[in-house]
């Protein structure tokens, strides 16, 4: 059950904004899609240009490290 979920059968309103969730198989492949995904967020919440590639070098790292 998701917070969403819950507050509705609870008979609360939460204020949710979009939510989003990636499910990728984990291979080298997939890593130029999740940063693009990543990327396009990102730019669709008015992130700078240097926040944009911040993230980008995040997802390498974290994928990285997996």
């Amino acid at each position: 059950m998701t917070e969403e979920t819950a507050a509705m059968a609870a008979g609360t309103k939460l204020s949710v904004r979009d939510v989003v969730t990636v499910k990728l198989p984990a291979a080298g492949a997939y890593l130029s899609v999740l940063r693009t995904a990543t990327a396009g967020l990102a730019a669709r919440l008015d992130f700078t240009l240097d926040e944009i590639e911040d993230l980008r070098i995040a997802v390498d790292e974290a994928c990285a490290m997996l």
